[in-house]
Formats: structure tokens, sequence, C-alpha cells
């Protein structure tokens, strides 16, 4: 069954860019521009405006080149124990899992940025750490459990799980 379609303008220079970038992706165009107007819809409807989003990403991306990280302003007061650092993780993940439907997608972006892990296909295996990465560890530990993903210590490294109901929920979406 063929979907309604909908003509949309835009200059030309831009729609042949982004011709360009589909091809390079190995995307056909329509389906591109179909991602992109899908994930507008979603920032739109969290009261996002997707071009703020966008700038925001590319200063982002600048700064991790450089090396920072994303990280709660609490966390250096909380990193003095570490008890309470896995303790405030948690609360923070349970927030995540209710604002989002995708806690495994933002603990994989932490443990990638933070470059305390890597990903494999259905989980994230955080590598053994020391100094302040260690806190790192112990702080992205607690936000999985907090989120209610499924984490398991093995010898020094910990692997956390994609939830299979919340990889459902996400194709969906």
């Amino acid at each position: 069954m063929r979907k309604n379609r909908k003509s949309i303008a835009a200059d030309y220079d831009l729609a042949e860019r982004l011709k360009e970038f589909s091809k390079n992706r190995g995307m056909n165009f329509s389906k591109y521009l179909n991602e992109i107007l899908e994930q507008c819809v979603y920032a739109e409807k969290q009261g996002l405006y997707p071009p703020n989003l966008l700038k925001e990403k590319r200063r982002q991306y600048v700064l991790e080149k450089l090396g920072f990280v994303l990280l709660p302003s609490d966390i250096i007061e909380k990193a003095k124990d570490v008890g309470e650092l896995e303790k405030y993780g948690e609360s923070i993940g349970k927030t995540i899992s209710e604002l989002s439907d995708e806690s495994f997608e933002i603990v994989e972006m932490l443990v990638n940025n933070m470059k305390i892990g890597f990903s494999q296909s259905d989980s994230v295996m955080l590598i053994p750490s020391y100094g302040y990465q260690e806190f790192l560890r112990i702080f992205v530990v607690g936000i999985a459990k907090g989120a209610g993903l499924r984490v398991e210590k093995k010898g020094e490294f910990y692997l956390i799980y994609r939830n299979i109901d919340e990889a459902m929920k996400s194709e969906s979406s």
C-alpha cells in the first residue's frame, strides 16, 4: 500500500546537497528526508526547536573532540563516596527512564563519550578504569540500574544490556 505524499518546497541547492548526503549514506532521498522530518516532529512534540538542537549538537561535538564530557554539576561532590555516587546515578537513571524510552541509547552515548567502555550489539561493556574514569564508570552503572537496565559485573568488567521491551519500543517510534 502506497502512502500519501506531500510536496515540500526547498531551495534547489539545499535539496541537491541533501540528495548527495543521502546517496553517500546509501539511502534513498525520500527515506532520508522522512527520517529527518520524523525526528523534527519528535523534538517539536517535546517542545524543542530542531534547528537549535542541531546547533547545540555541533557545539557539543567540538567539545567532545577536545575531551570534554557531559556531567551533572553535583558529581564532583558525590565523587568523594563511591556508594553515594552510584545512588546518585540511580536517581538520574530513574529520571531518564521517566523522560525517555531510550534509556539504553542514552547510557550507551555516555559510555562512548566518557571513553569508559564500548558498544556491542545488545550491550555496552564498561572496561576497568582508574582515577576519575572509575568514578564515571560507577556513576554510569548507577544510571543504568536506575533506568531499569540489566547490569552484570563480570570480573572487573560491567555489562549493561539493552532491555528487549525497550528495544521494541524504540524501533516502533
